[in-house]
């Protein structure tokens, strides 16, 4: 079974609600989820941190199954796995496939939004815009990517410093 789609922010909400929880065995999967994200999300304003729509993410969570609420936390056992500090948690959730928002090759970024490849890797390096690694991409000069939806705002000049 799938885990549901999930934004690279969604994803990095979900592993901050549910640092250090302990699984019950009498506790249903999508029950945990969506009430460990929720609390968070009303004590601690998580959906305010990751620029998250957090009652939609709730919904989002309370409609799993119980077989894709375990496929969701087996990602986050992933996460914070022995891995965990060698990678940035955003390219993180990427590599591991909790995240499945699309990304695009500088190419395509600059064709989206109408800069050069010079400009993108220049506003990536200011934090405009994130860069990642694709996992999957064999050749590593050619890994970059950029979220697709941060392009797409950049284009419409909405994005702001992180």
């Amino acid at each position: 079974m799938n885990a549901p789609e999930l934004t690279i922010n969604e994803a990095l909400l979900i592993v901050d609600a549910t640092n250090g929880i302990i699984i019950h065995p009498d506790i249903l999967a999508e029950q945990l989820l969506w009430m460990n994200v929720e609390d968070a999300i009303q004590m601690d304003a998580l959906d305010k941190k990751w620029e998250v729509d957090g009652a939609a993410l709730v919904n989002k969570l309370k409609a799993l199954s119980n077989q894709e609420a375990v496929t969701l936390l087996e990602k986050i056992k992933q996460f914070w796995g022995e891995q965990y500090h060698q990678a940035n948690s955003r390219q993180r959730v990427i590599d591991i496939g909790f995240a499945t928002e699309p990304l695009i090759t500088p190419t395509e970024a600059a064709k989206l939004s109408g800069k050069s490849l010079q400009a993108l890797a220049g506003l990536a390096a200011k934090g405009v815009i994130t860069r990642y690694n694709d996992p999957n991409e064999p050749n590593p000069q050619r890994r970059t990517r950029y979220v697709k939806s941060e392009i797409k705002k950049l284009g419409r000049g909405r994005m702001r410093k992180a």
